[in-house]
């Protein structure tokens, strides 16, 4: 009951579905087919927070919005933007790692656009295990971020 102070449920309507679940499971106790699997706390806490949800579905809030409404403001958070920024900062880091040389560039290629899988990249670039394999490719996968990240924070 505790965490739905933190819903911001009225304390008073806490305590009548508190004493509304007593209610019943004193009527269970009473009803000789009813077997409690559960501790008898468990069991009120269940049934609370199931006759809390019910009241909250059943008495949705509703907010009025009063004053002016301007059509024009728009709730577009830049999503989008976002998404294409982090999307040009990978190419851009992609096509860094590949000037830089190495075989992290190709190590990710084959991984992600061609979907190698880690034996198969242990193999083509002779790495001792696969252990070794999944390292070198999380290095890889480290610096392909610290580069998109140093774009991000450059083009900002």
């Amino acid at each position: 009951m505790r965490k739905q102070i933190n819903l911001g449920t009225p304390q008073v309507s806490l305590d009548d579905i508190y004493q509304d679940a007593l209610i019943v499971l004193y009527e269970k106790i009473l009803d000789n087919s009813f077997t409690l699997s559960c501790s008898i706390q468990t069991y009120v806490n269940s049934v609370c927070r199931n006759m809390l949800l019910k009241k909250l579905r059943d008495n949705p809030k509703h907010t009025e919005i009063k004053g002016d409404f301007d059509p024009n403001i728009s709730d577009d958070l830049g999503e989008e933007n976002i998404k294409d920024r982090k999307f040009e900062a990978l190419k851009w880091a992609f096509e860094e790692l590949s000037r830089g040389g190495g075989k992290c560039a190709e190590m990710l290629k084959l991984f992600w656009y061609k979907k190698n899988s880690i034996k198969q990249l242990t193999d083509f670039f002779s790495y001792e295990n696969d252990e070794t394999t999944k390292v070198q490719k999380s290095k890889c996968q480290k610096r392909l971020k610290k580069i998109a990240t140093n774009y991000i924070l450059q083009v900002t």
